[in-house]
């Protein structure tokens, strides 16, 4: 880690080497569905219309 990163580390976890932080709920919807479209684009690209 650099240490231009260092305070901004320290500052979000403290000592903890761990922390569980929260993301917003658009965010977790996009990574939770954003393999269906690349499924789809992959079907769609063996076939042409």
């Amino acid at each position: 880690m650099s240490q231009n990163n260092k305070g901004i580390f320290e500052k979000a976890f403290g000592n903890e080497p761990v922390r569980l932080l929260g993301i917003p709920q658009m965010i977790d919807d996009y990574n939770c569905h954003k393999t269906e479209v690349d499924r789809f684009d992959q079907t769609k690209a063996y076939y042409s219309a």
